[in-house]
């Protein structure tokens, strides 16, 4: 029964939590100042979301549910990538001190035995991609949280989908970890939304970016279809398809793909609808399409999802070329 009021409490911490972070970041003016160029909301917000979110994340998870070995090392890390984001919120660290506080969280993560487990991986494969996954999708997240509300729903639908996918599959781990995520971003959310009255700030879109990359880590997706570990990357495509087009139109134009610059993929959509609440709400309903896709690939053929997986490569390039296309 604490498992289904455990989304509930995470929600309900969340609403207390952010509000008194608002209360906290103004009153030490930690707040995220508009500058003319690429921060052009008009009042200083404070970035301290991040904090109400794991703290909604962390007490749920230790209130209700019996914390288990991979649960406890999930928490462990997640509090080094915390503090590693909130580190660079504060004094803004070296790209290379952010990388080693990545790198020790994500070793925490193997030590406690969550990482990618594919039978065909041999021990130091399965590793080494374990590093990527979990490099790649915690600083992706950092990248797409560049519009209100965007990395929140985006992260909300794909807590969602993960505690979806474990409750067919019987993971209770892995869906009190997605539920329990989701709880939380919920509650922030309500603040985040636009006019969003706080930030996640780096410490909240790496630490959520980080525990959605472990959290998929946490289920066997294979069970009924064999190709079926590829889904995650349907429930995570947008940061995804936001890094790697960032990168080609950065490189294209000689530009270093981690400067700063109204190039992100929202941006530009936001553009062509008109607003940028608009292009959240398009960015939302694309996602959530997403996610459920992604749902329909574990209980279909090996077949069905080779060719998901080239229809979902054929759309984000077309997608990629029109992009690329609108003026910034």
């Amino acid at each position: 029964m604490n498992q289904y009021f455990l989304p509930v409490l995470s929600f309900l911490l969340s609403l207390y939590f952010t509000p008194l972070a608002i209360k906290i970041a103004r009153t030490y003016q930690m707040v995220d100042k508009p500058d003319g160029k690429l921060k052009l909301h008009k009042e200083p917000v404070p970035y301290l979301g991040g904090i109400a979110v794991f703290l909604s994340f962390l007490l749920s998870l230790s209130l209700l549910f019996n914390l288990n070995r991979e649960i406890l090392a999930l928490l462990f890390a997640s509090t080094i990538i915390l503090f590693t984001g909130f580190i660079d919120d504060l004094i803004t660290i070296s790209p290379l001190s952010k990388l080693l506080g990545e790198i020790l969280a994500t070793w925490v993560l193997i030590r406690g035995g969550i990482r990618i487990k594919l039978i065909f991986l041999p021990d130091w494969a399965s590793i080494a991609l374990t590093f990527l996954w979990v490099l790649f999708l915690s600083n992706s997240f950092n990248l797409v949280d560049i519009m209100d509300g965007l990395a929140g729903t985006i992260s909300f639908f794909s807590s969602l989908s993960l505690a979806s996918i474990a409750l067919v599959f019987g993971a209770k781990t892995t869906a009190i970890a997605g539920l329990s995520m989701a709880g939380a971003i919920l509650g922030f959310l309500t603040y985040n939304l636009p006019p969003a009255r706080i930030y996640l700030g780096d410490t909240g879109s790496l630490f959520i970016g980080f525990s959605l990359a472990s959290i998929t880590m946490l289920v066997d997706y294979t069970k009924t279809n064999l190709l079926g570990f590829v889904v995650p990357l349907f429930f995570l495509w947008i940061p995804i398809f936001e890094v790697i087009f960032v990168s080609i139109v950065r490189i294209s134009k000689g530009i270093h793909p981690f400067s700063g610059s109204h190039d992100h993929f929202p941006y530009r959509l936001a553009k062509v609808l008109g607003s940028r609440r608009r292009a959240l709400e398009m960015i939302a309903v694309i996602h959530f399409f997403m996610c459920l896709w992604g749902i329909t690939i574990v209980s279909r053929s090996a077949k069905f999802t080779v060719i998901s997986i080239v229809l979902l490569a054929g759309i984000s390039v077309l997608a990629g070329i029109f992009l690329s296309r609108i003026k910034t």
